[in-house]
């Protein structure tokens, strides 16, 4: 990848965001493991393409522990532009092995797909993550705003029990206000 690949879609962010800041709505990022903005550097670049002004940050704890970017510089780094937060507990799924490819641009897909860890959204407190420290990490550079909690349904369960266990979770091991 190289900045000409990013440039489009950085170019298409920075209009969308600086749109929709005239209407008092703030555009976030969602960097994602497997895409173009997939690590610090690479998400640096994009906002100062876009519009380092008007174009924010989603900061999902999943996609951290996914990518192996530590949790507390990333938000440090970050601080000004973070727009949202996401609180997702996950765990790794085991990796299958890739399938023959059928052509060569078939093989560079599930070589590069084969090397992204795969994880599952767990509730609160049932994955591997360590949530206390991501959210130690948003409390030091003062983080206020929206934290919504992301999970895969899990079929034992309804939504709703699995909303009162995240939400005691969140309430009495991160401490959270709701």
């Amino acid at each position: 990848e190289d900045e000409l690949d990013l440039m489009p879609a950085a170019t298409a962010y920075g209009e969308i965001a600086r749109r929709t800041m005239e209407l008092d709505v703030q555009t976030c990022l969602l960097p994602a493991v497997g895409s173009y903005v997939n690590d610090t550097d690479s998400l640096k670049r994009f906002i100062d393409m876009a519009d380092p002004e008007v174009l924010r940050v989603c900061i999902d704890s999943g996609f951290l522990a996914q990518a192996k970017i530590t949790t507390a510089s990333f938000i440090k780094d970050f601080r000004q532009k973070i727009g949202i937060v996401h609180l997702r507990d996950t765990k790794a799924l085991p990796q299958r092995a890739a399938k023959k490819k059928k052509s060569e641009k078939d093989g560079e897909k599930a070589a590069h797909e084969s090397q992204v860890p795969k994880v599952q959204a767990m509730e609160l407190g049932k994955g591997e993550l360590d949530l206390e420290s991501f959210v130690d990490a948003l409390l030091k550079v003062e983080f206020v705003g929206w934290g919504p909690v992301l999970f895969d349904p899990a079929r034992s369960k309804s939504l709703l029990e699995i909303a009162k266990t995240c939400h005691h979770y969140a309430e009495h091991t991160l401490d959270l206000v709701f």
